[in-house]
């Protein structure tokens, strides 16, 4: 219909514009953004559930579209700082994680998103677990987590991708490991 169309012209600007890796996120790293953005206080709980109560409006007339692509239709939050918080940065473009410049998602799984990142210090290419545990689970799975970074951090073997350091910020858990550059098992 011609309101469809309307509708997915619209965000379809957004979308190409605020999506820099041409990879649609989905899934934990959507989570993570949804986390900052509250944590940051860019938008409010009830801002984020018109959006969330509107994509499923959406998608029930079979158009799909993100949340950031929400936020910035409603004006609840600009393109430059969904890409900020894209690349886990506050508003003024300043690194979450300590040391560390996110660059871009690589992967995700159920409960963390993997991006490639700069080592600040270092300047060398670096791989960045970022893990969103559940809200009605956290000290189970954060313990757990805390306790593999450590043992992970402790290990040194070349067949081993080595691990550098781990920390938390707002409530989401990372940890740093060496970026490995090559096919994934599914690409084979």
């Amino acid at each position: 219909s011609g309101q469809t169309d309307t509708v997915q012209m619209r965000f379809g600007h957004i979308h190409t514009s605020s999506n820099t890796d041409d990879q649609a996120s989905t899934g934990v790293s959507d989570n993570i953004f949804q986390r900052l953005l509250l944590a940051l206080s860019l938008i409010s709980p009830d801002q984020l559930n018109q959006c969330v109560q509107e994509q499923v409006r959406l998608k029930l007339q079979n158009i799909d579209v993100t949340i950031p692509e929400l936020l910035v239709t409603r004006e609840f939050v600009d393109e430059k700082t969904i890409k900020k918080i894209a690349h886990v940065q506050n508003e003024v473009g300043e690194s979450l994680i300590p040391g560390y410049n996110v660059q871009k998602l690589i992967g995700e799984g159920g409960l963390a998103a993997v991006y490639r990142g700069v080592d600040e210090s270092t300047k060398e290419d670096v791989a960045i677990k970022v893990f969103a545990p559940p809200m009605s689970d956290t000290s189970t799975t954060v313990v757990r987590f805390i306790r593999e970074c450590e043992v992970i951090k402790s290990l040194d073997h070349p067949n081993i991708v080595r691990a550098y350091d781990f920390g938390e910020f707002y409530g989401l858990y990372y940890i740093v490991m060496e970026f490995l550059d090559g096919i994934t098992f599914s690409d084979k």
